[in-house]
């Protein structure tokens, strides 16, 4: 079985180091971590800044593009970064025609913003991936917990159980 690649893109200001933790949480036989180091961070802190949005999501798309072939592929982005990673897999849908596998949006008021951006009203936006990740920030779940195979079944019963909770 191949691995699936998750690309994850950091919030603003942050670096792809604040997802290097993920590593021991992760199945590494099932998910190769590529976090998305943009300019003037981290180990590119001595690259300029971008000069536009558009700037930094052509270098993030040569960043993915770069490390896949024919493998899935998932994207996470977190609080600005879930933004940019939406619009990050939307370009690589409209360019090559393949589409993520998953794509995790953590941070509800980024959410916010893109359903206000699309008009679509927030609940029936909000899947259980995003689900999931906005009860891993509140603590309600840990990732050890939920990441290995044989947890499915349990995790697919806490998800619908969570929205039950948010939408009655």
């Amino acid at each position: 079985m191949k691995k699936l690649k998750l690309f994850c893109v950091p919030h603003a200001g942050a670096s792809a180091s604040i997802y290097y933790k993920w590593l021991h949480y992760l199945d590494s036989s099932m998910i190769e971590l590529i976090p998305l180091e943009l300019k003037g961070r981290g180990t590119r802190l001595d690259e300029s800044y971008y000069v536009d949005f558009e700037d930094m999501l052509n270098d993030l798309y040569k960043m993915v593009i770069n490390s896949l072939s024919d493998e899935k592929y998932m994207v996470f982005g977190h609080s600005m970064g879930t933004y940019d990673a939406f619009q990050l897999e939307s370009m690589i849908e409209n360019n090559n025609g393949i589409s993520a596998e998953h794509m995790f949006l953590s941070d509800i008021t980024a959410l916010m913003r893109l359903c206000d951006v699309y008009d679509i009203p927030l609940a029936t936006n909000m899947g259980s991936a995003e689900i999931l990740i906005l009860s891993l920030e509140r603590g309600d779940l840990e990732w050890r917990n939920i990441i290995h195979e044989e947890k499915e079944k349990e995790l697919n019963l806490l998800i619908e159980s969570i929205k039950s909770h948010f939408y009655g």
